[in-house]
């Protein structure tokens, strides 16, 4: 049941088990988890339904990459997942081991304890991976190419339909009314009891004023890296500091996973190149290349996970992008209609390609695009000195500053995989069907890298107070009945896509909250 406390009196007071705040990805994903269960959940969302239009975040970017689109459209219900991609792919267990080679420990929980939630995440978003073993995989080209620096693996895309977790449980939520979520409903404060050793209670406010003040018994942050981050420190400042005092971390090594473009190729035979490169179709999904550095290249190098992919770009007046553009806006301007017009004979062309790659090769057609980029994705190595922290700005009200640098060592290392790349690229069969030309050394700099919104490392789960911020089950030190579930707690921000993998989490903090419901 979705409530508006727009719509409520002033001042509203209720008392819940369980308090979740972030009507997001896995704040929705965690109360369908617990509802299976038979647990009644509340959901705070500050968002609406579909916009975000009526909040101010009050964020601020300091020697930062990030731009401020990074919150556009994130905070409603859905979060993330109305605007991403659906690109997923597990955490390998290289990404949470010890690295003693760059100095990273591993995480405080084992890789099979979060694995072990990889199919509850496949089940409930009808996923299938596409094993190295297919018989399609065996034909391409890449596979034989990657073996002496590269692993290859796919990433597999969310079906359309399951894409936006709002539109995905939106049936489910209309109809329980053990499942209530206060929309519009922008935390301000999180108090502590007396005795600092539990969460008393959350209050919350809407635009025009309207008050909502819940007493919980359990409560989860299930918000954004930085906006998690965000609510914990206005959460401890409002309690004396206590998280400070502990020396805790909170808020340092702020990484992300750096995407660069360095190069792109000139195609000479396109229609062996697409045969070679293009996605493949099966299982009803779509499950995308990516050539990830092996281990033995990374020990040589002292090289952190890092992957190459290609991206496809096609011009904004290709056929394809317009009626895309239709589909979003309902509705084409006379202009678009006729370059769709005169684009028939290329419409059926690709149909026809469409059509023969699907049956028969298992694969995903593109006409021709514009451009064809190499993109280089690098894990962000974990920085004490990047950091997000608090500052009232002049009217008083607490900004949050989003301080993040890209360090030399980071180009260097981009660089040194474009040249591995394109040395196995010329060396290969590959070269006859296109050429690859990598950057100038001039554009390998901290400008020209890309937001990838895949922030962790400012609420990092570890072995004690002093190394972290959260336990291995989650939950915050010293106080005991607040969890945090979020790609913040990641300590390292490994080179997957970290939605599948917080998802997992999310499922193994459902399954340890339902445990300590029934208890």
């Amino acid at each position: 049941m979705i409530i508006d406390l727009k719509n409520l009196e002033k001042i509203n007071k209720i008392s819940v088990k369980f308090c979740i705040i972030g009507g997001g990805t896995t704040g929705l994903f965690l109360a369908h988890r617990l509802r299976l269960s038979k647990i009644p959940v509340t959901v705070i969302e500050a968002g609406g339904e579909t916009s975000s239009k009526s909040i101010n975040f009050n964020y601020d970017f300091k020697d930062s990459y990030y731009s401020r689109t990074l919150l556009k459209d994130r905070f409603a219900l859905g979060g993330t997942t109305r605007v991403w991609g659906g690109q997923m792919i597990p955490f390998l267990k290289s990404d949470i081991k010890e690295r003693d080679y760059l100095g990273l420990k591993a995480w405080n929980i084992k890789y099979e304890e979060i694995a072990k939630y990889f199919p509850v995440v496949n089940k409930c978003f009808k996923f299938k991976f596409l094993e190295n073993k297919s018989n399609v995989i065996k034909k391409k080209k890449y596979y034989n190419f990657s073996k002496k620096y590269f692993n290859l693996r796919f990433s597999t895309f969310i079906k359309p339909k399951i894409k936006n977790f709002y539109d995905f449980f939106y049936d489910i939520i209309k109809k329980d009314n053990k499942l209530n979520i206060y929309i519009n409903a922008k935390v301000l404060e999180i108090n502590n009891s007396k005795d600092n050793s539990s969460i008393k209670n959350i209050i919350a406010k809407s635009s025009n004023g309207n008050t909502l003040e819940i007493e919980t018994d359990i409560l989860i942050i299930c918000c954004g890296a930085l906006e998690s981050t965000r609510l914990l420190f206005i959460y401890d400042k409002k309690n004396n500091n206590f998280i400070k005092k502990q020396k805790s971390p909170l808020g340092h090594f702020l990484s992300e996973q750096l995407s660069f473009i360095s190069g792109k190729f000139i195609i000479k035979d396109w229609k062996k190149f697409i045969l070679h490169f293009s996605p493949i179709y099966q299982n009803g999904l779509i499950h995308s290349p990516r050539l990830e550095l092996n281990n033995k290249f990374q020990k040589k190098n002292l090289l952190q996970n890092a992957f190459c992919q290609l991206i496809f770009i096609h011009k904004k007046t290709h056929w394809l992008n317009l009626l895309k553009l239709s589909l979003k806006k309902r509705g084409l301007n006379y202009r678009n209609i006729l370059i769709i017009i005169l684009s028939i004979s290329e419409i059926l062309k690709d149909f026809y390609n469409l059509f023969i790659f699907r049956i028969i090769n298992k694969s995903i057609w593109y006409n021709k695009p514009y451009k064809i980029l190499l993109s280089i994705t690098l894990e962000q190595l974990p920085n004490f000195n990047n950091r997000l922290f608090l500052k009232k700005d002049i009217f008083g009200s607490n900004k949050l500053i989003i301080n993040h640098k890209v360090r030399n060592k980071d180009i260097y290392n981009i660089k040194l995989i474009s040249k591995t790349f394109k040395i196995l690229w010329i060396e290969s069969e590959l070269n006859k069907i296109a050429e690859l030309k990598i950057r100038k050394p001039s554009d390998f700099n901290k400008k020209n890298f890309i937001e990838t919104y895949h922030s962790t490392g400012t609420i990092r789960i570890g072995s004690k107070k002093t190394n972290s911020v959260v336990d291995k089950n989650l939950k915050l030190w010293n106080i005991n009945n607040l969890y945090i579930c979020s790609t913040a707690l990641f300590p390292s921000s490994g080179c997957a896509n970290t939605g599948f993998t917080l998802l997992a989490m999310t499922a193994r903090l459902g399954e340890y909250l339902k445990k300590l419901h029934n208890d």
